[in-house]
């Protein structure tokens, strides 16, 4: 199998610009039909053939990143060791201070090494427990890399996600939020059983381009209602890859109190219940949108801290949290 990745080299083209990279038996690049080559993972420069995923200059970086962060831990111990050895043949008194602040410089600097290695690892809000369970190739939809499961578990939640990287091909339109908002609709108008709860687009604290989509399913058996569950699909820019996460929330316990004492106080503040129950139901980007299962008044965002618990409101949060870490 190769090492190398492909890409399009024409540098007018989109997938040049984003650094797309395709599959091993893809010959020609899907937004320009250019001839597809090797290319560096980093820069993107093309490669003589498929023996390294990095161009000799960018292996020479990443070597000297590495060798610079080692020598860093080195020179501040090495430093440390000379001060305080000269100090004290010395005779002198600022042995103990020089020792105590050559290891405060080097706490600064592992702590930054850290820090930065930290910072290239995407993070999950920590009560995200990792599932042992093996993700199987054929189970998944597209093709995927580094999968893993986690789960949560509450008195009213139970939900389980998927984190994957993905190729861009694979991902939603980072800045066409619209695009997707019509491809949901038209997947709804086609399986009655899904509405939309929302789709968002921007930027996180770190300024990696992001989007995803909230979506509500109808559990049914033999043709009953019997619940709902909450689907999230993220997409975010990280560290020159596509996260994916892909999640699926749903009550635990007793439900449908949200929706139920909501629908008692709407009613109040309509002139009757045919006209609540005619206003109840409402696509969030189309009012004249009546197909699927429509999104309701209980499930807007304002509610969410009424009820902490509940699917849709764990499912905000995951959103926000990834937004505000990643």
């Amino acid at each position: 199998m190769a090492k190398a990745l492909k890409g399009c080299i024409n540098e007018k083209c989109i997938a040049y610009e984003k650094k797309m990279h395709f599959k091993d038996s893809d010959m020609f690049c899907p937004k320009c039909g250019q001839p597809l080559y090797y290319v560096c993972k980093r820069c993107g420069m093309q490669l003589p053939d498929d023996t390294r995923k990095y161009c000799i200059r960018c292996e020479n970086e990443i070597k000297d990143q590495r060798d610079e962060w080692g020598k860093t831990l080195l020179n501040g111990v090495g430093q440390g060791v000379s001060k305080a050895g000269k100090a004290i043949s010395d005779g002198s008194k600022q042995a103990v201070r020089l020792v105590e602040d050559t290891t405060n410089d080097l706490k600064d600097k592992t702590g930054k090494i850290a820090e930065a290695i930290d910072n290239r690892q995407f993070k999950l809000p920590e009560e995200y427990k990792k599932s042992l369970k093996h993700i199987k190739k054929k189970d998944l939809f597209f093709p995927m890399r580094n999968t893993q499961l986690y789960s949560i578990n509450t008195e009213g939640t139970s939900a389980t996600i998927l984190l994957a990287d993905v190729d861009e091909e694979y991902a939603m339109d980072f800045d066409d939020s619209q695009k997707v908002i019509d491809s949901l609709h038209k997947d709804i108008q086609s399986n009655s059983n899904f509405g939309l709860i929302a789709v968002k687009n921007g930027l996180t604290q770190k300024a990696n381009r992001f989007i995803y989509s909230i979506r509500k399913m109808s559990k049914l058996d033999d043709g009953i209602p019997q619940g709902v569950n909450y689907l999230i699909n993220i997409n975010v820019e990280f560290n020159g890859k596509i996260k994916f996460v892909q999640g699926s929330f749903e009550e635990s316990g007793m439900t449908g109190m949200r929706d139920s004492l909501v629908f008692s106080q709407f009613t109040a503040l309509c002139k009757s219940m045919d006209e609540a129950i005619e206003k109840w139901n409402e696509d969030p980007y189309d009012s004249n949108f009546k197909d699927g299962f429509l999104m309701n008044r209980s499930e807007t965002e304002k509610f969410d801290e009424s009820f902490p618990d509940h699917p849709l409101t764990h499912c905000r949060k995951l959103v926000e949290y990834i937004i505000t870490n990643n």
